[in-house]
């Protein structure tokens, strides 16, 4: 799942090289009845601590997002590296109960679309074996929730590849933005590989 805007590898939502990749904005006007889902058996989260660049730069190297690690904690650190104590607050982690790791991270961010400073739902990243057991959702959910406490309305930036994670990105009450033809591209695509 990515939420960013770099075109990069296969995301953690199973999307693939072989779709057309067109970047796409969501929107969540207001942050009343989000949905709630939890962690299955077996995992529990925990918001950033020192360190955890690391695991970070592993999650989204795993999902697909940078070639190797140390690219991704180079992004990290460009792009979090000033605000960690913020990201203590807004960034967060599933980790495995059965070996400790972190397998799983999300950001509840905060950034301007549309000139409106708002939250933004950001860096969601699942490592790929673990797909299909309902961390997506889980971990969406809870940066939903926090971004909530801080936020009244939020918005994401991801791309077709990541369709299996825009159906969950819709589930939650985000709707896309069309202003332009490429937009409008963008969403047929999906709907042509969400609905086929």
């Amino acid at each position: 799942m990515r939420e960013h805007d770099q075109p990069k590898g296969t995301g953690a939502s199973g999307g693939t090289n072989t779709i057309e990749h067109i970047p796409v904005v969501m929107v969540r006007e207001h942050m009343r009845d989000l949905p709630a889902f939890e962690l299955p058996s077996g995992f529990t989260y925990r918001y950033f601590t020192e360190g955890d660049e690391s695991h970070w730069a592993e999650i989204e190297t795993r999902a697909g997002e940078f070639p190797n690690p140390a690219d991704a904690r180079a992004h990290f650190s460009k792009e979090f590296g000033a605000h960690t104590d913020e990201m203590r607050s807004r960034c967060v982690f599933i980790v495995d109960e059965t070996t400790s790791k972190p397998v799983g991270t999300a950001t509840a961010w905060h950034g301007e679309w549309d000139g409106v400073e708002q939250g933004r739902l950001h860096w969601v990243g699942l490592v790929p074996e673990l797909h299909g057991r309902g961390l997506g959702k889980a971990i969406v959910s809870l940066a939903m929730h926090r971004m909530a406490s801080l936020h009244t309305r939020a918005y994401l930036t991801t791309q077709t590849t990541s369709f299996v994670a825009i159906k969950i990105y819709l589930d939650f009450g985000f709707t896309p933005v069309l202003k332009t033809a490429e937009d409008r591209r963008g969403w047929d695509l999906v709907k042509s590989l969400l609905y086929a």
